[in-house]
């Protein structure tokens, strides 16, 4: 912390009384936030579940959806979220604001008007010390008031397959926190993310919220803002878009507030002074998402939710009961209920449990019970919490800790007020998770203790703060807010014995991170007489991040009925402490989850008897490269204040802060009666230009030495480019794809390293998918030292000589579906893709796309045919659901020219073939019947004048025109479930079923005889 003097001009004279700096006393800057936005950052813990609701693949992008529990007490503050206390929906992503000062993009923010702003640049000025003193005052004078900004602001990011912060440095660049190799990109009021595979991340759905302090000294600043942005559209590699649409609801809750200002000297009146905290929140539930072929809809309550009503009455927020995954023709394919109630009287949202239906039968049930679910619970924002906001059960009117201030603030009298007890007791468990039973009958039941540190005397908790109240005597373990798992109880529902996990914490003081340590006061002089004004705030002035207390050191016991199995003894890194002021302005602490809870060991023990036996050991080594990004900024308030005089400030640098973080190397350690045997692999991640892993090394136990170097596209210098495939490495770099080039085996021998294999990847210059595979041809190892590691010299990709090519991936469509690949000692390969070009239809040997025409007439893609009728739905039909009535209109092939004689091949409801113009005098071929519906096979001439056009009459499916020299296998859906059917080149069916779950169920042949049937039971005992 430092300390400035300040002697500024005033223009006005006031009456200098307590009040006067009362505007000065700010809370931690904290940005009101939607109940579905607090459950998603909830820390993790060992509680966590998660159940997977689906996983949709839209192309080869992956979509999960699932619910999770995350939650370690009840936080008398905290409204639940829309599917119930504890629990989050897992759909999409979002990017969650936490403002530091002044909106960084706002007016006298420090990107208003480029990286040159007033306040940009006066910050630089200020922090390399090139401000006069006069200017210096003067700055910081408006940094107090709210004139300029001083600090940068955070963003916390999350979307499928990732999750961390970020923020802008001095040069308006995103820094990603840890070090990622995403791409950060800021429109307007939308937030766009480059992923390294190409996909597309759109946040534009924005939550506004505002929060406004009654009192005339405004202890925390007010909000008017954007706090969350939500996840509106992902447009994949493939070129497919995803949207994702919300309904805006609102609500407006007020919280009644407390705080002491007390002045021995020159105040009169040192009593409690009340006000209100209004905030408003525009709450985003999700609607629906809308994808190529299908779309999940939520279901929303029909009546709006009671816990919110309790805190405003005209609140109309719904609650999310449910979901309908459905697919582009309409069929459903999963339908999930959340069935909901509320702990105590509609004091809070309750998910009581999860229905999969099948119909309107329920197919599956996930149940889910709650400690102390019938009891009394605490209303929304009730005063019996403790210092960290857990519900501690004390019947406090007030929230202004009840301790002695007589040591802390010279001349203190006792004035009258509401003091509360903020001390933490066991009733953090309330609402707790008690037990999950599964569909298949089988639980798992929590049982929970309070949080703990152990101390040899209690003066080492006082020191920490005179808050954390104590009682006499021996010292024994001091609860501190929250909860921590003590037992994990399984049962399997096969007549296995329960099997019980025991959790034990290192829980002294000096083995654990603790700190989110409270402080209620704040303390600013007065120009003399007055001495100290005081400020006492029913809140503490200290921001927090995380759990109160973290543990490095956890053993878990296993055991069941029959006797103890064994234990497992881990070690985990703590938070680092980042925080760049522990003294007022307190300066909100750097995130370091991403360190936070990583392995560092693992001992595994099995059991004989009550003698524990060593049997493996991991152990993991991080680092870091040393290249923190550093980006500072500062906070002040006033150390003496003076209307018509000098005046101090105290200033706090609130630095913001990114480094890689990476394993460096992991060993596994077999102990064996007689020996021990160790696997160990290293990582080294030096690149200058990503953050992955470029060598990787193997150690066995015999000294053996293999290692894996890998060049990525972000490895090459692309300033110079000439030919095609050093083009498609720098295509691939504009477009952040990141993606190994060339993968280099060798062995070190003898201290020198021999190649022993290697491959490349070439990519086309005009999308970013490959063009060629190579395989290094080698007889045997070859010195590292003769063999030529790939690199671009001016402006060709220079590779080994002994590569040969492997693959040729010669097209591709619009949504960058490979369309034809030739192995080079193969025979080449051509695909073709309908339902949007979701899904493959047909895999043709020795052809091309183009010389191939295929419909099932499932969709609205006439796959290279032309026909102006409406396909039919027809239950018998031989392939798919859909078949053509010739009557409706003509069909025809689109191309009239393949270069060789074609098969033409087709199933009819005709007991005889149709004739073709320019057909080979060849009998057709006559296949099986099935229902009705015959097939059967032409052989058509080369030249194709009007191409091949089907008579005006009769019923047609699956129709196909390819070369006789090619050998075709095509295929039907039920998009985003599965292969219906599978069809050769002889007409040979096979059918695939499934359960109104979407799960396979039966694959019959084409006569409808059964080759496989799935059933799917519940596993139960032997004996039943």
């Amino acid at each position: 912390m430092l300390l400035y003097n300040s002697r500024i001009p005033v223009l006005l004279l006031l009456l200098l009384t307590s009040t006067s700096i009362h505007a000065q006393q700010k809370l931690p800057q904290i940005i009101t936030r939607s109940p579905d936005i607090v459950s998603i950052e909830t820390p993790a813990s060992e509680n966590d579940v998660s159940i997977p609701l689906a996983d949709l693949h839209i192309g080869s992008f992956a979509l999960p959806i699932s619910i999770s529990y995350h939650k370690n007490g009840l936080k008398v503050d905290e409204i639940p979220s829309s599917v119930g206390d504890g629990w989050s929906l897992q759909y999409g992503g979002m990017i969650s604001f936490q403002q530091n000062g002044l909106n960084d993009f706002n007016t006298s923010g420090l990107f208003n008007g480029g990286v040159s702003s007033p306040s940009m640049t006066n910050l630089k000025l200020f922090l390399k010390g090139h401000m006069n003193t006069g200017q210096r005052l003067s700055y910081l004078e408006q940094v107090v008031n709210g004139n300029a900004d001083a600090e940068f602001d955070q963003y916390h990011y999350t979307f499928p397959g990732r999750s961390g912060m970020y923020y802008y440095d001095t040069l308006m660049n995103a820094v990603t926190v840890p070090k990622t190799d995403l791409k950060i990109f800021r429109q307007a009021n939308e937030i766009r993310i480059l992923d390294n595979e190409n996909n597309n991340y759109y946040f534009g759905a924005t939550e506004h919220a505002s929060s406004t302090d009654s009192s005339a000294e405004k202890y925390r600043p007010d909000f008017n803002d954007i706090s969350a942005y939500y996840l509106s559209k992902i447009v994949t590699k493939e070129n497919r878009t995803i949207l994702f649409r919300y309904k805006s609801y609102s609500y407006t809750v007020t919280k009644n507030k407390s705080v002491i200002h007390f002045n021995s000297t020159c105040s009169t009146d040192n009593s409690v002074s009340a006000y209100t905290r209004t905030e408003q929140i525009n709450y985003l539930l999700p609607d629906s998402i809308i994808f190529d072929q299908g779309f999940v809809k939520f279901s929303i309550s029909t009546t709006f939710r009671k816990d919110i009503k309790t805190i405003q009455a005209a609140a109309a927020v719904p609650s999310i009961t449910g979901l309908i995954i459905v697919s582009g023709n309409n069929n459903k394919i999963k339908e999930f209920s959340f069935i909901q109630s509320y702990f105590d009287t509609n004091k809070r949202l309750k998910l009581s449990g999860i229905h999969e239906l099948n119909g309107t039968t329920v197919d599956k049930t996930w149940q889910f019970n709650y400690y102390h679910e019938s009891a009394i619970f605490p209303a929304i924002f009730s005063r019996d919490q403790d210092h960290w906001g857990y519900y501690n059960a004390a019947n406090n009117a007030g929230l202004i800790p009840n301790i002695d201030y007589s040591p802390l603030i010279p001349g203190w009298n006792n004035p009258v007020a509401s003091y509360g007890n903020r001390s933490s007791d066991t009733f953090a468990v309330y609402g707790m998770l008690q037990s999950i039973i599964y569909p298949a009958a089988g639980s798992t039941a929590f049982q929970y203790e309070p949080n703990q540190l152990r101390v040899s005397a209690y003066s080492e908790l006082t020191n920490l703060s005179p808050f954390l109240t104590v009682p006499g005597g021996t010292p024994v373990p001091y609860i501190i807010g929250g909860v921590r798992v003590k037992t994990i109880i399984i049962n399997d529902s096969t007549g296995t014995p329960s099997r019980y996990r025991k959790y034990v914490y290192a829980d002294s003081l000096h083995a654990v991170a603790f700190l989110n340590i409270p402080r209620y006061i704040t303390n600013t002089g007065v120009c003399p007489p007055c001495g100290i004004q005081s400020v006492i705030f029913d809140e503490s002035v200290v921001p927090f991040d995380g759990s109160p207390v973290v543990y490095s050191r956890v053993t878990v016991y296993d055991s069941s009925a029959t006797g103890k199995l064994g234990k497992t003894e881990n070690v985990y890194l703590l938070p680092l402490d980042k925080t760049a002021s522990h003294a007022d302005p307190y300066v909100a602490p750097v995130n370091t989850s991403w360190y936070t809870g990583k392995l560092l060991n693992q001992k595994i023990y099995s059991s004989t008897g009550n003698t524990y036996q060593l049997i493996r050991e991991y152990r993991h080594t991080y680092t870091t490269l040393n290249k923190q990004q550093i980006t500072t900024g500062f906070k002040t308030n006033y150390a003496v204040y003076c209307v018509s005089d000098s005046s101090t400030y105290n200033v706090s640098l609130s630095t913001l802060f990114s480094d890689r973080f990476y394993l460096l190397q992991s060993k596994k350690i077999d102990y064996l009666p007689a020996q021990s045997l160790t696997n160990q692999t290293n990582y080294t991640a030096n690149a200058a230009t990503h953050t992955l892993p470029t060598l990787v090394t193997q150690l066995n136990s015999k000294a053996e030495k293999l290692n894996e170097r890998t060049i990525y596209s972000f490895d090459y210098d692309t300033s110079t480019i000439s030919s095609a495939e050093a083009r498609g490495i720098r295509n691939l770099r504009r477009l952040n794809v990141l993606v190994p080039i060339e993968k280099i085996q060798y062995r070190t021998i003898a201290g020198i390293d021999y190649v022993t294999g290697a491959t490349l990847t070439t990519y086309r210059e005009d999308r970013p998918f490959p063009d060629k595979t190579f395989q290094l041809n080698l007889n045997e190892p070859v010195p590292m030292l003769s063999y030529t590691t790939s690199s671009i010299s001016t402006g060709n990709l220079v590779k080994d000589s002994r590569y040969e090519t492997t693959t040729t991936f010669s097209r591709y469509d619009n949504n960058n579906n490979l369309t034809l690949m030739t192995p080079v000692n193969g025979v080449r390969v051509a695909y073709l893709y309908d339902y949007q070009q979701l899904y493959k239809v047909a895999e043709v040997l020795n052809a091309t796309s183009d010389s191939v025409a295929y419909t099932s007439f499932e969709t609205d893609q006439h796959g290279g045919w032309n026909y102006s009728g409406v396909p039919v739905t027809d239950p018998t039909s031989p392939s798919g659901q859909k078949c053509y009535n010739l009557a409706t209109g003509g069909l025809s092939s689109v191309f009239t020219n393949h270069g060789d004689m074609c098969v033409l091949s087709y199933w009819t409801k005709n007991a005889v073939p149709f004739t073709f113009i320019a057909e080979f005098p060849y009998t057709p071929l006559k296949g099986r019947t099935i229902n009705g519906w015959t097939f059967f096979i032409h052989w058509i001439a080369t030249s194709l004048s009007g191409g091949v056009t089907f008579p005006s009459s009769g019923y047609v499916d699956d129709i196909r025109l390819y070369p006789s020299k090619a050998q075709i296998k095509t295929y039907t859906y039920q998009p985003h479930t599965g292969i219906t059917s599978t069809c050769d080149e002889r007409g040979n069916i096979t059918y695939y079923s499934y359960d109104a779950t979407g799960r396979l169920k039966m694959v019959r042949d084409g006569d409808g005889k059964i080759l496989k049937l799935i059933d799917y039971q519940y596993v139960k005992p032997i004996t039943q």
